[in-house]
């Protein structure tokens, strides 16, 4: 996927678990919008993770967080609910059948 901007620009993602951790811990996740967005395969922004765009708006999310922090549980909540489903546990179930 887009190996144009990949040869172009000598970059590319690199996929890791820790988004699941993350939310499995009950982390807002405040993920930096790139070109391959890939937490969108998991994930459903403003759902169950945050974009920002500029270090100008990370700054800006990070004080309304710390100030407003409930406002934002309910992300955190659906975030550590939907990663259950990629639980080691039902992953052993689905190769054990």
């Amino acid at each position: 996927e887009n190996y144009d901007f990949i040869l172009k620009y000598k970059i590319m993602p690199q996929m890791k678990t820790r988004m699941l951790e993350s939310a499995q811990t009950k982390t807002l996740m405040l993920i930096y919008k790139d070109h391959w967005n890939f937490i969108e395969k998991w994930f459903e922004p403003n759902k169950h993770f945050l974009y920002w765009n500029n270090i100008k708006e990370l700054k800006e999310m990070i004080f309304d967080i710390t100030k407003n922090y409930e406002k934002y549980w309910h992300i955190i909540e659906a975030a550590k609910i939907h990663a259950k489903q990629y639980s080691i546990e039902l992953l052993m179930e689905k190769i054990d059948v």
